[in-house]
């Protein structure tokens, strides 16, 4: 019974043995660092230009200067405020695309947007070295599983209390083909972080005590050693096929979503 436990179990292990050893390799290297937008804000010059976020800043000019790649959050905000009035003009990176997209820098713009109406975020990490690269890729690795685990939980609870949102921030096949493309385009560095990611996710998600996922055989085995005896087959049957159908069920919805969000 052990060793049957200790196998359905070391598909998790290797899961989150590659997530680790992924992490800490990218730690150890560091991530490049680039200025991204991470949203658009509603009726915005940066809604009107179609922006998208996602879009890495390569290059931005301003009515007597200039930015590039590296660059970073407080010197935009600071540079764009200065041009308000003005026309900003960008270098952005989409994908494998560049663009030269030019807007307006708005002089009074709503209260709580900023001139261009985008939200930026700095990504990218300094090399943390041998040691410093392994304490980060065991933290994140811990990170991502609590976030993975929370998430389902939640995901769990809102199936009950509101169904119709309860996939909406789930991303599945056709999402992550998409979320790979894009995230190849920032660099290999990027996209290795993005495996780790989905190794961890899978590990957790096959741990967790459902029918048909090795989680759910582990609770069977161990319902077996309790009894004494081992659970009929016919009721091994019924249980992981009604885990596989409601399995089904949700990657037919998430899938729904990756289209609708994509179209």
């Amino acid at each position: 019974m052990g060793k049957k436990i200790a196998i359905l179990a070391a598909g998790v292990f290797m899961n989150f043995l590659f997530g680790f050893i992924v992490f800490s390799i990218t730690s150890m290297v560091g991530v490049p660092k680039h200025l991204v937008i991470s949203g658009i804000q509603e009726g915005s010059p940066a809604e009107a230009a179609r922006l998208s976020g996602g879009d890495i800043i390569l290059e931005a000019r301003f009515p007597g200067s200039a930015l590039k790649d590296p660059i970073s959050a407080e010197d935009f905000s600071a540079s764009t405020r200065a041009s308000a009035g003005s026309e900003v003009a960008l270098t952005l990176q989409r994908g494998e695309e560049r663009i030269d997209i030019s807007l307006p820098a708005r002089e009074n713009p709503p209260e709580g947007q900023g001139a261009l109406g985008v939200y930026i975020a700095e990504v990218g990490t300094e090399p943390a070295g041998f040691f410093g690269g392994v304490a980060e890729g065991a933290v994140k690795t811990w990170q991502v599983g609590k976030l993975v685990a929370t998430g389902f939980f939640d995901m769990a609870g809102r199936f009950f209390t509101s169904p119709g949102t309860a996939t909406e921030n789930i991303a599945g096949p056709v999402g992550i083909v998409v979320v790979a493309k894009e995230t190849s385009a920032l660099g290999l560095v990027y996209f290795l972080d993005l495996l780790a990611l989905i190794s961890v996710n899978l590990a957790v998600l096959n741990l967790l005590p459902f029918p048909a996922l090795d989680g759910g055989r582990i609770v069977l085995a161990l319902i077996e050693k309790a009894k004494g005896s081992p659970v009929s087959q016919k009721a091994q049957v019924i249980v992981n096929m009604a885990g596989l159908g409601l399995l089904l069920i949700l990657m037919v919805l998430v899938t729904v979503g990756d289209v609708r969000r994509i179209f």
